[in-house]
């Protein structure tokens, strides 16, 4: 991580409820989920950093594998000091999103169980990650 985390920027709720402190700009992400890596790649691609051995798409994707959903390398993704590890529910066990959080990573974990949650998890998500304007409160 590299220390940019703005001090105005309360931590936000990841879909778990779970407060996520992100950087004033995210530069490096961890996913723990094909899916949500595909997302990531297609939209801002250079920001992946770590992915899984399951990330298969889009043919060519390049960044670090740091293990699978089940059995991630903690220390490895730890290594590439990411900005965000994005994880979800059903995918990732809670033991590995705890030992990433006692690090001092900052992980997001969605939780989709339906196409509405799925688009608004994602929009949060890039939201949140400096790629879209934030919402006026």
């Amino acid at each position: 991580m590299d220390g940019s985390i703005a001090a105005s920027r309360p931590p936000e709720p990841d879909d778990l409820g779970f407060p996520v402190l992100l950087p004033a700009a995210v530069r490096r992400v961890v996913s723990l989920v094909p899916s949500l890596t595909e997302a990531v790649a297609y939209s801002e691609g250079r920001l992946l950093a770590g992915i899984t051995d399951w990330c298969s798409h889009p043919p060519g994707l390049r960044a670090a594998r740091i293990g699978g959903t089940k059995n991630p390398d903690i220390a490895g993704i730890a290594a590439l000091a990411p900005d965000l590890v994005l994880a979800n529910e059903e995918e990732n066990r809670p033991a590995d999103l705890a030992a990433l959080r006692a690090l001092g990573l900052p992980v997001w974990v969605t939780r989709v169980r339906t196409l509405g949650e799925a688009f608004s998890s994602l929009h949060r998500m890039i939201t949140l990650a400096g790629r879209l304007p934030r919402p006026k409160r």
